[in-house]
Formats: structure tokens, sequence, C-alpha cells
């Protein structure tokens, strides 16, 4: 179940600004990312209101399903982030490090899935900056640059857990897939805002 769904936004706003760790910023990374899959959508009903193109039918299904798994995933990170605690709590011993590292290993997938996810946003933006009305070009603006947030915050939280890792060659994939990612997101979110401008 995702409590995030019953939750109101006052509510969700206030468990972020709570004393308890979680929801912390990987749950919202994830959270930015719906916001802006959901932008993604409404651009896409707006526009085909007014053009029957296809492609707007598929990109609005699919941003609907990145706003759901986002949300999951916006759920998961806080999970993630009480099992690295609870292990952290264990008495000394090799079994203790292999835990802290499993743990580790699961908090940096969920903001890596995050990224992943968002950079398949930025994907649809690169799409919709042409196709969509003209009234909607800032509002993809807004999209993009949410999409770019969700990501770097969400590689943030990669970065924070794999550096805790002991063992080098978990982390440095983790690292190879951070730094692929930062990259793609960039191209990616550079060419859509340049579209949007072009477009205003």
């Amino acid at each position: 179940m995702n409590i995030l769904k019953k939750q109101s936004i006052d509510g969700f706003l206030n468990a972020i600004a709570a004393e308890d760790p979680t929801p912390g910023g990987g749950s919202v990374a994830a959270f930015t990312g719906a916001v802006a899959a959901c932008l993604i959508t409404m651009v896409c009903v707006i526009t085909a209101s007014k053009s029957d193109n296809p492609a707007l039918g598929r990109i609005a299904a699919s941003s609907k399903e990145l706003r759901e798994r986002l949300l999951i995933l916006a759920e998961e990170d806080g999970e993630a982030f009480k099992k690295v605690m609870t292990v952290y709590r264990l008495p000394k011993s090799d079994h203790r490090r292999c835990a802290i590292d499993e743990a580790l290993v699961k908090a940096a997938e969920v903001p890596l899935e995050t990224a992943q996810r968002c950079i398949d946003l930025l994907v649809h933006l690169d799409e919709l900056v042409q196709l969509g009305s003209k009234s909607t070009v800032s509002d993809i603006g807004v999209a993009v640059l949410l999409a770019m947030a969700a990501i770097d915050g969400a590689l943030l939280n990669v970065m924070i857990n794999i550096n805790q890792i002991k063992e080098r060659k978990l982390s440095e994939r983790f690292r190879l897939l951070n730094d692929e990612l930062t990259e793609r997101s960039k191209q990616l979110s550079s060419a859509c805002l340049a579209a949007v401008r072009a477009r205003l």
C-alpha cells in the first residue's frame, strides 16, 4: 500500500518538515519526479483536444505509469533508509558489515531507479516540446526543470549511500551508473530547455 496516496499535500509537507528523517531527500526527489509526470499528462490532454497525434496518447499513458512508479519509489526510499539505520544498530560482527552493505545497496538502488525513471520523463519531454500546444510550452519547461531537480537529488542520494559501501566493486558499479545518468540527463535537459525557449 502506498501511504503517500492517502496523505494530503499538507500532511506530506508536514511529514517532511518533522524531526523524523523519513520522508527525506530521496523521497522528495521521487515525489518531484511524479509532479513532473503530472505536468506531462496535463500537456498531452490539453494538446490532444486540438490534435489527433497518436503520440500524445502514448506519452500520456506512459507518464501516468511513471507517476505511479515514482510514488512507490518515494515510499521505498524511506523504507530503505530505515533498514540502513536498523542494521547499523546491530552488534559489531562480520554479519553486521555484510548486512550494512546489503542495506546500503538497496538504499542506492531506489534513488538510482528514481533517476532512471525521471530520465524517461525527459525523453518524453524531448518529444513533447515539439508536439505540445503553444500555450503549454512553459508547463513543459517547468516539467523539465522538475525532472532535472529530481534526477540531481536522487543521484546525490545514490552517492551518499555508495560512499559507505566497503565492497569497492559494488560502489564502483554504482558510481559508473551515476556518471552515465548525470551525463544523459544534462544532454536531454539542455536540448529540451533550448527547444522550450525557442518556442516561448
